[in-house]
């Protein structure tokens, strides 16, 4: 089981680099719209500090929802999804290495870059850290999330905006504790309990999330 899972893993990690697009746009879609605030805003450093959190965690929200459209989408248009269920291939490692693939690509550099291109919009070093435990936990929740929608709307000709209409009430819960957790640190109080909330959503998110997933691509490939 072990073995396949990297077997999926590096088949998906592999297809994401070759892709035209994946994974720069939505890493470039994320710097750019943090980078595009303090052109809008003015240069008031005051201003755009108490507003950093909820800059960053957005443009980190819209950025994974810009790439779960393709998450499933290669594999079902080329029947490998079928070839899986034919093979009778767990498809709760197939949903879970696609998830995590999909992390990597697009979570994990926003991981560590937030807290670098923070600085451009005067987050203090000291919130920087809670900025860092904050999308570590939330953005793969925030893929748990949209993958059982990404798999259900499967097929529809105008998927790409459904699933950002569908997903996103879902992923509000994620953002309001994310930019918590980090106003916290900037008012000098705790923020233990939301990165706690986060943690249980987390817990929440990867044994339902998949399968959900699985359901909905049953549904979709019917």
């Amino acid at each position: 089981m072990y073995k396949l899972f990297l077997l999926i893993f590096n088949r998906e990690i592999r297809a994401s680099l070759k892709g035209v697009s994946a994974p720069w746009f939505s890493l470039s879609f994320f710097i750019l719209t943090i980078m595009l605030f303090p052109l809008g805003i003015g240069p008031d450093s005051q201003l755009l500090a108490e507003i950093s959190s909820g800059i960053i965690w957005v443009a980190a929200l819209f950025a994974n929802l810009l790439s779960l459209e393709r998450l499933f989408r290669e594999d079902y248009e080329d029947g490998t999804l079928q070839q899986y269920q034919v093979a009778n291939i767990s498809m709760v490692i197939v949903v879970l290495s696609k998830c995590f693939c999909h992390w990597i690509i697009t979570g994990l550099p926003i991981i560590f870059l937030a807290p670098i291109i923070s600085s451009f919009i005067y987050l203090n070093s000291d919130s920087s850290y809670n900025l860092f435990y904050s999308l570590l936990l939330g953005t793969p929740i925030l893929t748990l999330i949209g993958a059982p929608i990404s798999a259900l709307t499967l097929g529809l000709s105008i998927r790409g905006p459904i699933l950002i209409f569908i997903t996103l009430p879902f992923m509000i819960p994620v953002l309001i504790f994310g930019v918590s957790a980090v106003n916290s640190s900037i008012n000098t109080s705790s923020s233990i309990s939301e990165i706690y909330v986060l943690a249980a959503l987390f817990s929440l998110a990867i044994v339902l999330a998949p399968l959900a997933t699985i359901n909905a691509l049953k549904i979709s490939s019917e």
